[in-house]
């Protein structure tokens, strides 16, 4: 098993907890420490914010799943 360094919120690491591809009685290590927001990110309920490029385009679910890929 290699090592692996989940960062986030706390309901971020969950959700990246759950998708390991481990079965649940798999025994692992792990340790949590508070991490300091990363530079020029900003984040608002667990969401990274991210500017606008285009201000005349309108918010649209296709734009949100773009927002979400691009991730």
């Amino acid at each position: 098993m290699e090592p692996q360094v989940l960062e986030g919120t706390l309901a971020e690491i969950e959700r990246q907890l759950h998708s390991l591809p481990y079965a649940p009685d798999r025994r692992v290590r792990v340790t949590i420490e508070e991490a300091a927001p990363q530079e020029g990110e900003q984040r608002r309920n667990g969401i990274k914010l991210l500017p606008v490029k285009d201000p005349n385009r309108i918010l649209t679910t296709e734009f949100v799943k773009e927002l979400l890929e691009s991730e």
